[in-house]
């Protein structure tokens, strides 16, 4: 993930934002936002949890961040595979192919999204 890509120092398992994030995926997809602390997150990561929020920008960044990434993957691969010139009938087919390969990519994001995207207004 763009901003959950260094390594970070936790004294366990998670060897970088990238794993700590889909721990946090984990998490809220099991328990929901409101269910979720960063002390549960931290426990299922194995992190210290006094680092946990330097680490991830709080709970609801990690939340921003799952959905940001996923939705950026997407943007980027539909701008790189419909060329502005495409016959519309072309781009659309390219569009269905490209939200297919979303959802199977990014299937508990997508669920994610739909359960939780509320929490960021």
């Amino acid at each position: 993930m763009r901003n959950f890509d260094r390594g970070i120092s936790c004294g366990g398992e998670i060897s970088s934002r990238e794993e700590l994030a889909q721990v946090a995926l984990v998490q809220f997809l099991e328990h929901g936002y409101h269910g979720v602390s960063l002390r549960r997150i931290a426990d299922a990561a194995n992190v210290k949890h006094g680092s946990i929020h330097k680490v991830s920008g709080g709970k609801e960044n990690l939340l921003f961040e799952l959905l940001r990434e996923a939705a950026v993957t997407t943007y980027d691969n539909l701008t790189l595979a419909t060329p502005r010139n495409l016959e519309s009938v072309k781009a659309v087919e390219i569009f269905v192919a490209v939200h297919l390969q979303f959802g199977v990519k990014y299937r508990q994001h997508s669920l994610l999204a739909r359960r939780e995207m509320h929490m960021l207004r």
